[in-house]
């Protein structure tokens, strides 16, 4: 039935053919005959039957299914078998012209000797049950029939025709469905239920069913929008869905089902029945939990980012304001330095000669002015984040009250600080408490959280503050709890009581063996394997663009099977596009999200004060130009 298919003919035809042009490690793997092999088939008198019996053998174990009336093998598999037999290939054009009946009785022969099994009812109820648990994880069909094709060779079962491997597959999954639907939902209340089914429905004077709000992207960062997305992540906790961390359904499943919720509109979602629906939403708002979360951690980095980035401007703004005055100033001192040098070399006055550049008055007045034109040693621009704080404030109490942060060792006084502000926030209090941690400080903000009493200034104390939390949620030291972005890497792997479970039982289930010095013998063998084929393909000329000349091993450029017209073709849609110079592209695309931010300084953590030489090297990367030649061929190379 069309309804029941899982595949594509192009898949179909790959999971039940035999490539044309077999590869010599698949033909050793499957298609050799030992010894008894070669007695059983030895048995037919003649060199048709023969070459027929062994290449009925070899389709049974791969591919896994009968030679069909009148099929022919790839010619280099014919080949392989009749070289074993010591046969003419040829010979099997007789076998194939021949009766068919000769062809079933040698597969009832060979089902009966080498012990392969029909597949009939129980064989197809063993392995729906058995790809059942495969389909708990993955709805893809080509990954299901593909591993029910590799279990009936495993087990000797003789394959049906693809499509009855379909239908099985196809009620595997109808089946791992329900089953991941029960888990989900099973242990939901009625209350619960509605609730969910409220989020599909318009409530009165409103204009948009819930679940269309929590579907709203972040927009930009700002205060306001920051609240926004707090505002759905409270909603959606408040729905006090059930842990489906712990229900051991896998994450392939889960977010399947979360990306169903995410694009269905609510008039879809009432259309399924109950179970699938509650299944679904129940996916989406546990996903939409960590996203939400990763929103509002994400908007806070792009404020930080976007308050460092004001403060250079406004110092960069400040310098070229100030740029003519200083410049006079330098001019004069440059004229006074020279006075005092020519005073000293010639034994004049240097007030005289000082004042027959400027009048007295005025070089003691200027002495003050430059004082007001001098900017700090360093140049900082954390000087100008003063008039940012207040945009700070507008989300910062509202984020340490949201979220509760976890961190390693080196952060914890970090984490400490923060508990201070977050209790500051609650009871309303201004003034910073005297045993305020400050190990978290970092050089470079000392200077103005501590003010020149010592004293603690808290508007630095606290950006400085989240401006370290920031960082720590970068680099993998802070963590949140249920976010997917900034989670605990503990949170990627096996809980340890669920890995000391499974070594307590055996062998863990994974793609290779436990013990080191046996995976080492299996992949050198593997290798030496692979290596001799290739050698022996190459020496032949059996390999593709490859072939060794004068000791060397020289490869050819693949000029594809390009279509005709498809140049002219090409060139036309070409035309069309606009000319735009790679980096005019690579600076708009930083100006809508900010990309070059992320280039952080290794020891400052600043980002970039000079995008060319940025761009530059992502250019490099990206074209394979190479950094040396890229410098050279770039103003940015010569910074």
């Amino acid at each position: 039935m069309a309804t029941r298919e899982l595949l594509s003919p192009a898949q179909r035809s790959g999971l039940s053919e035999l490539p044309d042009l077999m590869d010599e490690w698949l033909l050793a793997r499957h298609h050799t005959l030992s010894a008894g092999d070669l007695a059983v088939i030895c048995k037919r008198r003649r060199a048709d039957t023969k070459l027929g019996f062994a290449t009925q053998l070899c389709y049974l174990r791969f591919p896994g299914r009968p030679l069909r009336p009148g099929e022919r093998p790839p010619a280099n598999l014919l080949g392989y078998v009749a070289s074993q037999l010591g046969e003419d290939p040829a010979a099997f054009d007789r076998y194939v012209g021949g009766r068919d009946t000769t062809r079933r009785e040698h597969l009832l022969e060979i089902v009966e000797i080498f012990g392969f099994r029909s597949f009939d009812d129980s064989a197809y109820r063993e392995l729906r049950e058995w790809v059942t648990d495969t389909a708990m994880n993955t709805e893809r069909g080509a990954v299901l029939v593909e591993a029910v094709l590799g279990e009936m060779r495993q087990r000797g079962i003789v394959a049906p025709a693809i499509a009855t491997v379909e239908e099985l597959c196809w009620e595997a999954r109808l089946q791992a469905r329900s089953r991941v639907f029960e888990s989900l939902t099973g242990e939901m209340s009625v209350e619960d239920r509605w609730r969910l089914d409220e989020l599909l429905a318009i409530p009165p004077g409103g204009t948009r069913a819930p679940l269309i709000w929590l579907r709203e992207p972040p927009g930009a960062p700002a205060p306001k929008n920051f609240h926004k997305v707090l505002e759905r992540l409270r909603f959606v906790r408040s729905l006090d869905m059930p842990d489906i961390s712990r229900k051991g359904i896998h994450n392939n499943r889960l977010v399947g089902l979360a990306r169903e919720g995410q694009k269905t509109t609510p008039q879809h979602l009432r259309r399924f029945d109950d179970e699938h629906r509650h299944a679904t939403l129940v996916a989406y708002l546990s996903g939409r939990i960590g996203s939400l979360t990763d929103e509002a951690l994400d908007m806070h980095d792009r404020l930080m980012g976007e308050m460092l980035g004001k403060g250079e401007k406004a110092r960069d703004e400040t310098f070229q304001k100030r740029g003519k005055a200083i410049n006079e100033k330098v001019n004069l001192y440059a004229g006074v330095g020279k006075a005092l040098i020519q005073a000293r070399e010639s034994g004049e006055d240097p007030y005289a000669l000082i004042e027959e550049l400027i009048a007295w008055e005025r070089f003691v007045a200027s002495v003050s002015e430059a004082e007001d034109l001098a900017m700090p040693s360093d140049f900082d621009y954390l000087d100008h984040l003063q008039n940012h704080y207040r945009r700070l404030r507008g989300y910062a109490p509202a984020m340490l009250e949201a979220f509760d942060f976890e961190a390693a060792a080196p952060a914890e006084p970090l984490l400490e600080a923060l508990d201070v502000l977050k209790e500051m926030n609650e009871k309303g209090r201004r003034k910073l408490p005297e045993d305020a941690p400050t190990d978290f400080v970092r050089p470079r903000w000392e200077r103005h959280v501590f003010g020149d009493d010592g004293e603690i200034d808290k508007p630095f104390y606290e950006m400085g503050a989240m401006n370290e939390l920031n960082r720590g949620l970068r680099s993998g030291d802070v963590w949140v709890p249920g976010s997917l972005r900034y989670a605990d890497f503990e949170d990627y792997l096996l809980p340890r009581e669920r890995w000391e479970d499974i070594r307590g039982n055996g062998v863990p289930p994974v793609a290779i063996g436990p013990d080191l010095d046996e995976y080492l013998a299996e992949r050198s063998e593997e290798m030496h394997r692979e290596l001799t084929t290739v050698s022996k393909m190459i020496s032949r000329g059996q390999l593709h663009n490859v072939r060794i000349e004068g000791g060397e091993l020289k490869f050819s450029r693949d000029k594809g099977n390009v279509p005709k017209g498809m140049k002219a073709f090409t060139k036309k849609v070409y035309e069309q596009m606009p000319r735009i110079r790679l980096t005019d592209l690579l600076v708009e695309v930083d100006s809508w999200t900010g990309f070059t931010h992320q280039f952080t300084h290794i020891k400052t953590g600043e980002p970039p004060k000079n995008l060319e030489p940025i761009l530059a090297a992502v250019l490099a990367d990206g074209t394979n130009l190479g950094l040396s030649k890229m410098a050279d061929a770039s103003a940015a190379g010569e910074d």
